[in-house]
């Protein structure tokens, strides 16, 4: 009886989130002018965070190895309101949900029992809008992660390889077809990655594993030595262009590392005025500029805290693919989770985090 009133809980909340994540991705991709009528993302951010509380508020929360990481989270967003609070753009109930709500919902260890079903929503969440592929920098971000969680949930059900090599075929063109270099580029990197420890862990040999890696790799180099001139040929779209690989994002970090900092930052609408753009196209400067120093170390920590994890738990193949994912993407696209419209990343984000450190011990599949 106990097993099917948890297989109805896990059922209610699969729903629940697939349709509240495919709400978000609306709103990040602006259909029907959406962040017009919610331009406050974090709400969807809030519900989605407070039903969780409610499906893990039943699991005990143990502090036993998260004492390094709830002190760097409270310290990061004490600092960037602090940051808010000096520029006027402090919101006391925004302040809650990422100083209590969020550490209470995911942080705790009932998160591990709904990891495998916040992947497959985010998987269901973004299937409506491949109808909708086009240029677009917010759809390839969405579809490059969720490809990831569709890489490891393949994984963890054990799936031929040949079906991983397809899918990783075909979100490669579905990237092509959004034009986002970043989004491509990191997609095949961890694409990479995914395809060695898969390799490695079926006890391959040396020779074939060698041979396959370089194959990959060649594949992925091919693939970003042409890829301008796959683009031009479909699209036209970097015909005649002098920028650099930054599209001239380059000049914006190097102003904001040199003119724009200070110890709590310029505010969050420091980009737009100074340089014209709604924001630095890059998690680290991001930080940096709006929220200042303080911020950026503390972000900086902890971002080093969760590679170090990430490695300690290397056959744990999500952690690395996903957080590899984020901090590249980050370097091109503000990914960071206060004031940003990739709602649907952040939410990954904290499920990842949250689940990495209450793992209790490696292991290779769920």
């Amino acid at each position: 009886m106990s097993i099917s009133v948890n297989k109805f809980r896990k059922a209610i909340f699969l729903v629940l989130i697939s349709v509240l994540l495919f709400i978000s991705n609306l709103i990040t991709l602006n259909i029907f002018d959406l962040r017009l009528i919610f331009p406050d993302s974090w709400i969807v951010v809030l519900l989605i965070s407070t039903i969780l509380l409610i499906f893990v508020i039943k699991y005990r929360f143990r502090l036993k190895g998260k004492v390094v990481l709830l002190l760097l989270w409270e310290l990061l967003i004490i600092s960037v309101f602090i940051s808010k609070y000096i520029h006027g753009e402090f919101n006391f109930f925004q302040f809650l949900l990422y100083f209590i709500v969020i550490p209470l919902s995911f942080f705790g260890n009932g998160i591990l029992k709904y990891k495998g079903i916040f992947l497959a929503s985010s998987v269901f969440s973004i299937i409506p809008f491949l109808f909708l592929i086009a240029p677009g920098n917010s759809l390839a971000i969405n579809i490059c992660v969720v490809g990831i969680n569709l890489l490891i949930l393949l994984n963890w059900k054990n799936k031929d390889i040949k079906y991983k090599y397809f899918f990783i075929f075909f979100i490669s063109i579905l990237l092509i077809l959004t034009e986002s270099r970043t989004s491509l580029i990191t997609f095949f990197v961890v694409s990479c990655l995914y395809i060695v420890i898969n390799l490695k862990s079926e006890n391959v040999s040396f020779r074939k594993l060698f041979e396959r890696t370089i194959l990959v790799l060649f594949s992925f180099i091919l693939l970003y030595i042409s890829y301008d001139f796959i683009v031009n040929l479909l699209f036209h779209k970097y015909s005649g262009s002098s920028e650099d690989l930054t599209s001239g994002r380059s000049i914006m970090w190097e102003g904001t590392y040199k003119y724009g900092v200070t110890l709590f930052g310029n505010g969050e609408s420091y980009f737009s005025y100074m340089f014209g753009i709604a924001d630095a196209h890059n998690s680290f400067i991001q930080i940096l500029g709006a929220y200042g120093l303080v911020s950026f170390i503390l972000f900086l920590l902890l971002s080093i805290l969760i590679i170090i994890k990430s490695i300690q738990f290397h056959k744990n193949i999500e952690y690395l693919c996903f957080f590899l994912a984020f901090y590249l993407l980050g370097l091109a696209e503000n990914l960071f989770f206060i004031e940003s419209r990739m709602t649907l990343i952040h939410l990954l984000f904290f499920m990842y985090l949250g689940s990495l450190f209450n793992e209790s011990k490696p292991v290779l599949n769920k």
